[in-house]
């Protein structure tokens, strides 16, 4: 419901955008020698388009890299609790033994 109340004005201000900006504008592309002509809103709402897609692709890039890193820190821990669980006299990650409050544990080495 939020997101439809967010998305309305901008929808209405794209409209009231493209209606107000009919000139036609004429572009080329250099190497080539293609030209089209366009109304001006149009053309910017095509170049924003663009950049929105283009922005998109990069952040989806990131995430991929991110995830596969994470992927690998989890299998990691998945081998290193093996590990310690196959070591003799070790206790699992998350076991703990209850101890009256105030008392002190000695460390030794």
């Amino acid at each position: 419901m939020v997101r439809l109340l967010l998305l309305i004005p901008v929808l209405l201000l794209i409209v009231v955008f493209a209606l107000s900006n009919q000139a036609p504008v004429q572009l080329g592309l250099w190497p080539t020698g293609l030209t089209t002509e366009l109304p001006v809103s149009i053309a910017i709402l095509a170049v924003g388009a663009l950049g929105f897609i283009l922005g998109a692709v990069v952040s989806w890039a990131g995430r991929i890299t991110a995830n596969v890193r994470a992927s690998m820190a989890e299998r990691q821990v998945v081998s290193l609790r093996a590990q310690l669980a196959a070591q003799p006299g070790s206790r699992t990650p998350g076991s703990v033994t209850a101890r009256p409050v105030g008392t002190s544990v000695a460390l030794t080495q």
